[in-house]
């Protein structure tokens, strides 16, 4: 009787148990510590590293030689997304079981995770030599675990020649497929074509959308151009229109202000003709005035210095009768004085209006200047729009290399069964 390979591979194992692995009473703490392992393990982060380490320096201890510490101890390591340890802790595990179909399946697994595809293609030469070996008794005698590797080995070349075609050599891509091929039974080669056409239809799909969702894109981005230029366009011959509005405005204020100022100046020449008429009369009268005054001041002075009572009341009233005199002069200029101060005023309130309208016509031109700048600087807006508007679109939208990196992903088409592969080691301690 002929062993198929998963058959010599349960018994290495119980022959490893047997020879090297902890006694059968042992087995419920053995399942307990690996089940602590997995415990402290299964949540990624730097604190559950060294818990793993410690517990698997345990186990170690206890089973030195059961694959399946080292094996649930790299799956843990695989949980933690310490991918390259992992894989070293399944070489391990190889070297000593090299038909362990599982550890293949994640060393493989692992291989592709870390984009080492000629490492992976020379391990899935091993794997079909595990499975490939030895034919089958009769025809109902069907090895599904044979099947389920060969159909894995298909996916990973369905991947190899599909998705990662630009990055590994394609010739030697068809030389490792058409080795490991041969290497297997008719059944598994059927398994083998299926499952790395599934791959190749999923990536063809995948494709088929990025290719559907760049074209709508650049769909999209041209009807978006188009709005935008018609909007561009709209603004372009707004600005147009309004700094073609700014000269004739600049115009107005300056001609208004020209004739507000030419009005004013017309007003306020006749208030200095009086004030001059007024100054001239005043200059008269001062004139006149001032013998008169420097009279009264001789006689006052000569009235001080007479001792004749009769002579000094004669000088104190001509000098009397010339302050009289002199007073309607001073009342006089007075009254030009008081013509004068409201002169004066008109005149200040003419200067007032003319700087209110020299600072109003300020403010106009200086809000229709910020006006042009900020009409300049819309104008070079437009046109730096206008020139983005000139490169080609491609339709490489966040979606599309979205829909590219995951398309491209291994994980995308092969998940490895973590959960199970935990809840399987459990279940062989039993």
């Amino acid at each position: 009787m002929s062993w198929t390979p998963t058959g010599r591979w349960i018994l290495s194992v119980v022959f490893a148990v047997l020879m090297s692995g902890p006694l059968p009473g042992a087995e419920a703490e053995l399942q307990d510590e690996v089940a602590k392992l997995f415990a402290v393990g299964w949540q990624p982060s730097l604190k559950a590293r060294s818990a793993c380490a410690e517990q698997f320096s345990k186990l170690d201890k206890m089973a030195p030689a059961d694959r399946r510490v080292p094996y649930a101890y790299a799956l843990v390591h695989i949980r933690q997304r310490s991918y390259s340890y992992a894989a070293k802790l399944v070489g391990g595990v190889l070297e000593k079981q090299p038909d362990n179909l599982h550890a293949w399946r994640v060393k493989i697994w692992l291989s592709m995770l870390l984009k080492e595809y000629s490492a992976a293609m020379s391990e899935t030469d091993r794997a079909a030599q595990v499975i490939g070996t030895d034919p089958l008794e009769s025809p109902g005698d069907v090895d599904t675990s044979g099947l389920e590797m060969a159909a894995f080995l298909g996916r990973i070349y369905g991947f190899l020649g599909g998705p990662a075609s630009d990055q590994v050599s394609g010739a030697l891509v068809e030389t490792s497929q058409e080795k490991v091929r041969n290497r297997l039974t008719e059944l598994q080669r059927e398994a083998f074509e299926e499952g790395r056409r599934a791959i190749a239809d999923r990536f063809a799909d995948m494709t088929s959308e990025q290719t559907r969702t760049r074209e709508q894109a650049v769909v999209d981005a041209e009807n978006r151009a188009a709005q935008i230029k018609a909007d561009l366009a709209a603004q372009a011959n707004r600005i147009a229109q309004e700094l073609k509005e700014i000269g004739p405005k600049q115009e107005k204020a300056e001609s208004e202000l020209k004739s507000e100022l030419s009005s004013i100046d017309g007003r306020e020449q006749p208030l200095l003709s009086q004030l001059a008429r007024l100054e001239s009369q005043a200059v008269i009268i001062r004139r006149e005035a001032l013998p008169i005054a420097a009279d009264i001041e001789t006689l006052e002075r000569l009235a001080a210095r007479e001792r004749d009572p009769i002579e000094r009341a004669r000088l104190l009233r001509e000098a009397d009768r010339l302050a009289i005199l002199y007073r309607r002069y001073d009342a006089q200029l007075a009254a030009l004085e008081r013509e004068a101060a409201g002169i004066n005023a008109q005149r200040a309130q003419l200067i007032a209006q003319r700087r209110q309208l020299q600072a109003q016509y300020q403010r106009e031109i200086g809000q229709l200047q910020r006006t042009v700048e900020e009409l300049r600087r819309g104008e070079k807006r437009v046109a730096m729009e206008e020139r983005k508007l000139t490169k080609p679109t491609t339709g490489n939208t966040p979606r599309v290399r979205e829909l590219a990196r995951v398309a491209r992903a291994f994980t995308t088409y092969e998940q490895l069964p973590l959960e199970s592969e935990r809840q399987r080691i459990l279940d062989s301690f039993r």
